[in-house]
């Protein structure tokens, strides 16, 4: 179940997904500085995506800095392949729940996914 709420103020936003992780902090204020999200989306709603899936705090970082390197693009390119159903929650959330999360595999790369047919 999603902890936003439609009236959370920023830093709300960041306490409830970072859960008192200082790294999911670091990754949630970079996300929010990060301008070049592909279709120009706002960061907010890769934050929002990461609520439905229900990842926070130490999975949240460890997708982040494990799985992707501490690179927001490879972030994106996970986040997006889930939207658009090329990668599945249990496959995430699997790979987070291992000591030390690895780099997804077989991902589309932006430009494929949405040229695809939805």
């Amino acid at each position: 179940m999603a902890k936003l709420q439609l009236m959370d103020t920023m830093p709300d936003v960041i306490i409830k997904m970072a859960e008192g992780n200082p790294g999911a902090c670091s990754c949630l204020l970079a996300m929010l500085g990060k301008k070049d999200w592909f279709a120009r989306v706002d960061p907010i709603m890769m934050i929002l995506m990461l609520d439905e899936m229900g990842i926070y705090g130490s999975k949240l970082y460890m997708l982040w800095s494990d799985a992707c390197d501490k690179d927001l693009s490879k972030m994106e390119l996970v986040l997006r392949n889930y939207q658009l159903g090329h990668l599945k929650i249990d496959v995430i959330k699997r790979n987070l729940n291992q000591g030390r999360a690895r780099p997804f595999e077989g991902l589309l790369s932006l430009e494929e996914l949405f040229a695809r047919p939805v």
